[in-house]
């Protein structure tokens, strides 16, 4: 059974309902939870959800009602709608394999220390809305072997937030606290530089 969703557009003073985009639902249930509109009001953006560990986003020309990318699902997180940049030529977006416990092996629980190594943090996805090119930058991160956050369960730890996208790159706020900046394209892997909670 395919199940598609509709966003529409409604004008003020009265919410009359104008024109209209349908987008299926993917396969696996992955549904538009929340969308926002871009500062303009010509484009919006989506947070795509399954509730069964799947996430995705969509970006949407609001002006011709038209689905310009975005990923409709994949496996993981997604922690904040995607943002714009300042000019509305892109859009960026992070999907984290997991919610929190990223310094965890895979067969270990949230609450065990890390057994050490380079970890997969989240993807970082970047739109380019004129040309329609979607990038996706891979965020790794070198987690000391013992290391475990105070509060493995805060909300503190799940992942990269507050994205901005500034200077042909972005601005975000890594787990924990740290301040993070990428001047310039992004690369297809990004290693990050260790977190102040190492030490």
């Amino acid at each position: 059974m395919c199940l598609d969703q509709s966003v529409c557009v409604a004008a003020a003073p009265d919410w009359s309902l104008g024109a209209s985009l349908s987008l299926p639902v993917s396969g696996a249930g992955c549904a538009i939870e929340e969308i926002a509109a871009s500062a303009s009001g010509r484009f919006a953006v989506t947070q795509r959800f399954s509730g069964q560990g799947e996430c995705g986003f969509d970006v949407i020309d609001l002006d011709r009602m038209e689905w310009l990318g975005g990923v409709p699902e994949r496996a993981g997180y997604i922690l904040e709608l995607p943002v714009f940049s300042d000019d509305e030529s892109r859009v960026v977006a992070a999907i984290g394999p997991r919610l929190g416990g990223w310094w965890a092996h895979p067969d270990d629980d949230v609450d065990e220390p890390s057994r050490g190594g380079v970890v997969d943090l989240a993807t970082l996805y970047e739109l380019r809305l004129e040309s329609r090119e979607l990038h996706a930058c891979r965020l790794e991160l070198d987690v000391p072997e013992g290391w475990l956050p105070e509060d493995p369960w805060s909300e503190a730890w799940l992942g990269p937030t507050r994205l901005e996208a500034v200077d042909g790159g972005l601005r975000m706020v890594l787990p924990g606290g740290d301040p993070f900046r990428q001047i310039g394209p992004l690369p297809d892997v990004l290693r990050l530089p260790p977190l102040a909670a190492f030490t």
